[in-house]
């Protein structure tokens, strides 16, 4: 009877690493995350504003700065890494998940079309030339894979159960997304030293947006990067249990 008083009196004692780590997180997640979502956000449609919605441009920078740095991570995100803040099922944050991705992929499709046709509108033919560009075309088409790959893992389609597993479809779905996701931040913050940008904000205003573009990757690849390092635990636990020393 003692011992297990002891043994209830040390569960119950207060572990200071444990609510620092609590404290951090939901700065993190309640603070930092959101300022670093809506400050570039607002910061793109104010670009935006000014330039006028009769360009082209506008709606480029528009569409795929909403989509990849507004839309998207919220999606990304809302399926673990805001799972406490989020009181509802997991089915239904699965919804909201993938229609959140849907309108993001659309959002960045439209954007890049709508700059082809800006460009071939200005008799510019050199598509693709510059490391925006293509960094940018990569993010989309490897969004439109993930979004493919995540349709199909949804409905589970029997017959390709055949000849894919549905847990190898959601491996893929995630892996294929974080880096169209990845991708196209990455052509965000290109983007950050264009002349639209360059006209408006200071150099060290286009590095805080960097870094807060950053912040934002990180911490919506959260929820994945905690789960890879699950997946490794157990590998290596596993490991260790078939093959012991």
């Amino acid at each position: 009877m003692n011992r297990l008083l002891i043994e209830e009196d040390s569960s119950n004692q207060f572990n200071p690493w444990s609510y620092l780590k609590k404290l951090v997180l939901k700065v993190v997640l309640n603070v930092i995350y959101p300022i670093c979502i809506i400050v570039p956000t607002a910061s793109i449609a104010m670009i935006c504003w000014s330039n006028g919605s009769g360009s082209l441009l506008t709606w480029h920078l528009f569409l795929t700065g909403i989509g990849f740095h507004l839309i998207m991570p919220t999606g990304i995100s809302s399926l673990r890494v805001l799972q406490p803040l989020l009181l509802f099922a997991s089915c239904t944050r699965k919804t909201i998940h993938w229609l959140l991705q849907s309108v993001a992929s659309a959002f960045a499709v439209t954007g890049v079309v709508l700059q082809y046709i800006n460009r071939e509108m200005k008799h510019k033919h050199n598509h693709f030339a510059t490391v925006h560009s293509i960094v940018g075309l990569l993010s989309v088409v490897l969004v439109v894979v993930s979004l493919v790959s995540g349709v199909v893992a949804l409905l589970g389609w029997p017959k390709l159960r055949q000849f894919v597993r549905p847990a190898w479809l959601y491996r893929i779905h995630r892996a294929v997304g974080a880096a169209g996701f990845s991708t196209g931040m990455v052509a965000l913050a290109l983007a950050y030293e264009k002349r639209i940008f360059r006209e408006h904000f200071f150099p060290e205003t286009r590095f805080a947006l960097t870094i807060a573009l950053g912040v934002t990757v990180l911490v919506s690849l959260l929820g994945l990067f905690k789960k890879i390092a699950s997946v490794w635990s157990n590998a290596v636990q596993s490991d260790g249990v078939s093959n012991p020393k």
